[in-house]
């Protein structure tokens, strides 16, 4: 093993204290997205996924990439008078730019419909939703500062509140409209969680400095050069998002867009929290020690070796038991996507370590690789993938694809890191990753294949035993779990 166990607690610790309250968000989400599915049923879900498809679109087009930089800028600048004025900056460009393209949205509402639902019929909620869009970008510069200040802590109770908040106040609005309460819900809650994270940052950091014109210039300079790519990078994201929900309306039905929407938020709702640390605690890490190398190394190493151990035994929880997901998220309509979710969540496997690597690029700044190769090589095969796997074998199809192009993109990026930053792993690294996707793989095949009876069910209980006691080693070896709960309880070690 690679690294020391101090770096694997200190890591863990911070990993545990925004993953705990996390939980308490995804609770509550769960809940919202199961309340919407009874209500709205699929075709009312595919309706709001292509809504908030577009909006999210236009969105990061719009914001010019400032919530991403922003995050690099704060947590590079040490003295606290900078700060705020680096924040007073970034304030002023994402109110502008949100302002611009609210008004621009609200304009071309009649556009927007005939290129999302392929007729004019639904340009008022474009018309009622173009709000949201500024509402948006305040929030996301405010939770873009939170980060860079390293507030786990805030961020993540924050969002909690928020979560709550909106569960409360759109259920009803859903029970009473229905179908139409979709853009009211989208822009009462942009405007919630706008106020909310304004209030918890300017709490911790007021952005109260007097700033001159020649400073901003220079900060919005900074913040804007890496921005734009970033932006261009979302942008193109999420383009491809949108157009897939757009071919699979188009070649099926609205019907299957919520489908494919169910079967895609049932899988990745599992590495929601583990998405959610690495770019709330990991990313702000490594844009601090990202000029050296060795260090750099060791993190990377350490966070994505913490985050296979921890997901390995979701990814068994998702084969054995997708039901589960599907029930508790939604509703018995959506069982047809059983199949699907089974074979897509050992896509999460790839994509966490994805994830991971797509940060190193952005902590360089290195915004000419991250644009070609995460978002149009990257983003582009997967997209590529899904329509293919749609076209031949509908859900199902996308699902395989997803496994086999996230595959594809980590080995992309991993050649990336190692060859143009020159990051080193340990030998160890190397191991624990090929055991545990063996693992993995071998319950999906058991799972999928023609045993049943006994001798299915004993497959299972092997694989599942081995897997629970090699996590367990493996964990031990990193923190020392024994030691620690042996002190806890006997009070010696």
């Amino acid at each position: 093993m690679g690294n020391d166990v101090s770096s694997y607690k200190d890591i863990a610790k911070s990993n545990l204290v925004f993953g705990g309250v996390k939980i308490f968000q995804l609770i509550v989400q769960i809940l919202k997205n199961k309340i919407v599915a009874l209500l709205l049923g699929p075709s009312g879900m595919g309706i709001q996924s292509l809504l908030g498809s577009a909006i999210t679109t236009i969105s990061q087009f719009g914001s010019l990439g400032i919530p991403q930089s922003s995050v690099r800028e704060i947590s590079a600048e040490h003295d606290v008078s900078k700060k705020k004025r680096t924040a007073k900056s970034i304030n002023y460009l994402s109110a502008t730019f949100g302002a611009i393209v609210s008004i621009l949205c609200l304009i071309f509402s009649s556009q927007l419909s005939q290129w999302v639902f392929g007729d004019v019929s639904n340009k008022w909620m474009f018309m009622v939703v173009s709000v949201s869009i500024f509402f948006k970008a305040i929030e996301n510069t405010q939770i873009s500062i939170i980060q860079g200040l390293r507030y786990v802590r805030v961020l993540a109770k924050a969002s909690l509140l928020v979560s709550l908040v909106t569960l409360v106040l759109s259920t009803p609005i859903y029970y009473i409209a229905r179908i139409n309460a979709i853009p009211y819900v989208i822009v009462l809650s942009s405007i919630i969680s706008a106020a909310v994270f304004f209030i918890w940052r300017n709490n911790k950091l007021r952005a109260d400095e007097k700033l001159s014109f020649a400073e901003f210039k220079k900060s919005s300079s900074s913040i804007l050069g890496l921005g734009i790519a970033l932006m261009l990078s979302n942008s193109i994201m999420s383009l491809f998002n949108l157009g897939l929900n757009m071919f699979i309306n188009r070649i099926g039905s609205s019907s299957d867009v919520g489908l494919f929407q169910a079967a895609n938020i049932s899988t990745y709702s599992a590495i929601n929290i583990l998405v959610a640390v690495l770019a709330s605690d990991y990313y702000p890490r490594l844009s601090a020690t990202i000029e050296e190398k060795e260090k750099t190394s060791i993190l990377v190493g350490t966070q994505i070796e913490l985050l296979l151990l921890v997901l390995t035994p979701i990814i068994y929880f998702m084969v054995l038991f997708p039901q589960f997901f599907i029930k508790t998220l939604y509703s018995s309509e959506f069982l047809r996507v059983t199949s699907a979710i089974q074979i897509m969540a050992l896509s999460l496997y790839f994509r966490v370590i994805w994830h991971s690597f797509s940060y190193v690029i952005l902590a360089k700044g290195d915004r000419k690789t991250y644009l070609l190769v995460d978002a149009i090589i990257g983003n582009g095969l997967f997209f590529l993938g899904s329509m293919l796997g749609f076209y031949f074998n509908q859900i199902d199809g996308i699902a395989l694809s997803y496994v086999i192009m996230s595959g594809m993109v980590m080995i992309l990026l991993f050649v990336v890191c190692k060859q143009k930053y020159k990051m080193t792993f340990s030998k160890s690294s190397y191991i624990l990753f090929v055991t545990l996707f063996v693992l993995c793989l071998a319950m999906l095949l058991v799972n999928k294949s023609s045993f049943s009876g006994i001798q299915a069910t004993l497959c299972k209980v092997i694989l599942a035993t081995t897997m629970i006691y090699f996590v367990l080693y493996q964990l031990d070896l990193r923190l020392n779990v024994v030691a620690f709960f042996r002190i806890k309880l006997f009070g010696k070690q």
